[in-house]
């Protein structure tokens, strides 16, 4: 079951946050990185976009994961949590790591975007080690 929140102040949608339980992902090949966690059940996978730049350096993301994050652990039971961002975006990654996510894996020329292969990282976030 995947669930997306759109966020909006206004009449402009400010973002969305997507999270997904990762046992009903299908994977097209059998090397796919994510083949790397060793059980699925009550693992979820997110996804948050901030659409308009002015709302940037805020701490928008960071208040909008957060909510999630325990939303996430408290009503739905995961004991863990992955999101898998571009390695160069530097701003995503701070606002992953301030919310509790480690570094797992380098996921090399994981995610297609405008053409190019780019490189991401796996980073999780464990039910006990969260922050609420």
């Amino acid at each position: 079951m995947s669930q997306l929140f759109p966020v909006s102040f206004t009449i402009e949608t400010l973002s969305w946050i997507i999270y997904s339980t990762m046992h009903l992902m299908t994977y097209q090949k059998p090397t796919d990185n994510y083949i790397i966690l060793d059980k699925t059940n009550n693992v979820y996978g997110i996804d948050l976009f901030i659409g308009e730049t002015n709302y940037l350096n805020q701490g928008i993301g960071t208040k909008m994961l957060s909510a999630v994050i325990e939303y996430i652990f408290e009503q739905l039971q995961a004991v863990k949590i992955v999101i898998d961002p571009d390695v160069s975006n530097t701003r995503a990654n701070r606002c992953y790591e301030k919310c509790g996510f480690v570094k797992v894996k380098l996921l090399t020329a994981h995610q297609l975007h405008e053409g190019r292969h780019s490189d991401c990282w796996l980073m999780a976030i464990n039910r006990k080690k969260s922050l609420h």
